[in-house]
């Protein structure tokens, strides 16, 4: 389920409020937007505290939602996780669960 134009706007006030900027980091020409939807960073975990082998991870079991940040000038992408935004429980947990095929 897409952002909310409302919960865009969160977003932009959370990053302003930390001090991130709104012009691209990279070009200084592209005023970052904020992307509609949620990405996520699989966080893996692993069967033992020593792994030598690939083989002893295991498949991501959670992920960070992060909320996008585009550059329309030169595509620079930022990933900003909603949790340390303060925005975990408002934007995530009342969203159904994307069901996947296996």
């Amino acid at each position: 389920m897409p952002f909310t134009e409302e919960e865009r706007e969160r977003i932009r006030e959370a990053l302003k409020e930390r001090g991130v900027p709104e012009i691209c980091p990279v070009c200084q020409k592209g005023e970052l937007w904020v992307s509609s939807y949620i990405a996520s960073i699989p966080v893996w975990e692993k069967y033992a505290e020593k792994v030598e082998t690939a083989e002893e991870f295991l498949f991501p079991r959670a992920a960070l939602p992060c909320a996008v940040v585009v550059c329309p000038n030169c595509g620079n992408t930022l990933l900003f996780y909603l949790g340390s935004l303060g925005l975990w429980e408002e934007f995530v947990e009342r969203r159904e669960p994307v069901r996947g095929r296996r």
